[in-house]
């Protein structure tokens, strides 16, 4: 649903707060045979708890998104760089723990709770090899301009320091391989993955680390299922385009990752 003056205007005339709209959705929901209820953990919905039907003989289980990359690296040109670079800002590792801290002490001891995903969607690479992603050509291209966020130029030095300390080389373009491109690959998703899911768990044992709904040329890239197969209780992966499961475009897409 979208927020327009529209709609807004309708459920302000319809609710008279989020706890009737609760109530009232939570009927709609259980009563067409819906178990579950998913959202982006906005705090609007604190006082919505009634949804999941606490007490009652039909209770909806729930997840959340905590967006750790997608919101800290918000105020990233996405056209010109790819939102991972900003896994090396030095502020990030705080940022993660600081809001998994916060938004966890909601959900750690409910029952009916399942788990979190980490963010939505995460364009490690794009089909297209002209658009930004994790490539050392990309990373070591960055210059000093001072208009940069400064997640630009940390990336850069990772870059460089990943192709002396790994392969003995001067990090320039030339010396770049396919190999090395898939190594660094692997080497920041499992990162991107680690920190998160670390974050989670040190707040929150109860529950399921779900991965970050792997969408588009992520999920045919063996480095990132993997990475997030290592850290992750769950790889979820965004599937559209297709009404049910068919084994062509499943079991050819998804065997090897089992």
């Amino acid at each position: 649903v979208q927020n327009t003056p529209r709609s807004n205007a309708l459920y302000d005339k319809r609710f008279k707060d989020v706890s009737e709209w609760s109530d009232y959705a939570r009927n709609i929901l259980v009563g067409n045979g819906f178990n579950f209820f998913s959202f982006n953990g906005n705090s609007n919905y604190d006082n919505a708890v009634s949804i999941y039907g606490y007490g009652t003989d039909s209770v909806l289980s729930e997840v959340t998104f905590m967006s750790f990359l997608g919101a800290f690296g918000g105020r990233l040109n996405k056209s010109k760089a790819n939102a991972c670079i900003m896994l090396f800002d030095p502020d990030f590792i705080d940022y993660v723990d600081e809001k998994a801290a916060r938004l966890t002490s909601r959900y750690k001891d409910r029952t009916n709770f399942i788990g979190y995903y980490t963010d939505n969607e995460i364009q490690f690479r794009w089909m297209h090899d002209n658009k930004p992603g994790i490539y050392l050509r990309d990373w070591l291209s960055y210059g000093d301009n001072e208009d940069l966020p400064r997640a630009y130029r940390y990336a850069r030095e990772y870059a460089r320091h990943f192709m002396k300390e790994n392969y003995g080389l001067e990090p320039t373009i030339d010396n770049i391989t396919p190999e090395m491109e898939d190594a660094l690959l692997q080497d920041v998703c499992e990162y991107y993955y680690k920190i998160v899911s670390e974050a989670l768990r040190r707040h929150d044992p109860n529950h399921l680390v779900l991965g970050s709904r792997i969408h588009g040329c992520p999920q045919q890239l063996r480095q990132v299922v993997s990475a997030c197969a290592k850290y992750c209780d769950v790889v979820s992966i965004n599937v559209y385009h297709v009404w049910e499961p068919n084994d062509d475009y499943f079991i050819d897409k998804y065997l090897p990752w089992t």
